[in-house]
């Protein structure tokens, strides 16, 4: 059977969308199951609230999820994630970085009650980065080691920080940056969201701002691990079409390999990158779960 997440009319009605041309910005996103795994574990998410009172206060919510757990679990945990952070972000009264810690500890409540109630999904967690646009400021919440990236001019910056054990390797000196991309514990997480009953996610309003020039970008491993960030930036500088540069991006993870799941969120200014047209957005119920879904 298939579970769809259900309108709660007390909540702020939100556009849930994988393309979106709001304020002063455009979004786009992608994913693809890439060469060798058989579904797709990512789940992401471009979401505004209808209202404009609370656009302008809240901003603009780009969430990519990584999946991990055995069949199926994967796929579950990231759109639980996904869709409980989002409807708390928007429903929480404080400011941005309270409503971030408030939807990252629902979202992870959700997902790790839901493994503890059934064991079919016991184990399940998932990585989570989110950024929030809002004015121009950028606001980050980050679990795990999903990534978001700031791309300008012949130059790029990582925003997130990965809660990985190579990562912690690199922060204590006892390996290079450089050697962590090959390391055979790349991938041990010390953070998911959902894995433990108190997780707590790295939040920060960061020094960057969205400007005219620059393109956001959250991305899943499956890009980052195949395509390096000098590929990225080319790809991100040969055009100004942004469905053009996911197009871009796919190919190049599936032609280097393309071992996971690939998922791409790209922003940016509508003065500095564009998009191809669209249907108008409008509000939808996400699928959750597939017929596979075992209670």
């Amino acid at each position: 059977m298939s579970w769809f997440f259900r309108k709660n009319n007390r909540a702020p009605r939100l556009n849930s969308v994988n393309k979106a041309c709001v304020g002063n910005m455009n979004a786009v996103m992608a994913t693809h199951t890439g060469n060798v795994r058989t579904n797709n574990e990512d789940a992401a998410v471009i979401c505004y609230p209808h209202a404009e009172g609370l656009f302008a206060e809240k901003g603009l919510l780009l969430l990519v999820a990584d999946g991990m757990g055995g069949h199926n679990s994967g796929e579950v945990a990231s759109a639980l994630a996904i869709h409980n952070f989002k409807e708390a972000y928007f429903e929480h009264t404080g400011n941005i970085l309270k409503s971030l810690k408030s939807a990252a500890q629902k979202a992870n409540k959700v997902v790790f009650d839901t493994a503890q109630t059934n064991a079919a999904y016991n184990g399940m967690g998932t990585t989570l980065t989110a950024i929030a646009v809002a004015n121009n400021s950028l606001y980050l919440a980050q679990v795990g080691d999903s990534r978001a990236y700031v791309f300008t001019k012949n130059a790029f910056k990582q925003l997130s920080k990965d809660q990985t054990l190579v990562q912690q390797l690199v922060d204590a000196g006892t390996i290079t940056a450089e050697s962590a991309a090959t390391h055979p514990q790349k991938n041990i997480l010390l953070n998911a969201l959902g894995t433990k009953a108190d997780m707590e996610a790295s939040m920060l309003k960061l020094d960057e701002s969205l400007d005219d020039n620059n393109l956001l970008l959250l991305c899943s491993d499956g890009l980052y691990d195949m395509v390096s960030e000098a590929e990225m930036l080319a790809a991100i500088e040969q055009t100004s079409d942004m469905d053009e540069i996911l197009n871009l991006l796919i190919t190049k993870a599936l032609a280097n390999g393309g071992s996971d799941n690939i998922t791409i969120l790209i922003a940016a200014k509508k003065t500095a990158f564009h998009m191809r047209a669209s249907k108008d957005t409008e509000d939808v119920d996400i699928s959750l779960m597939n017929e596979n879904l075992q209670q």
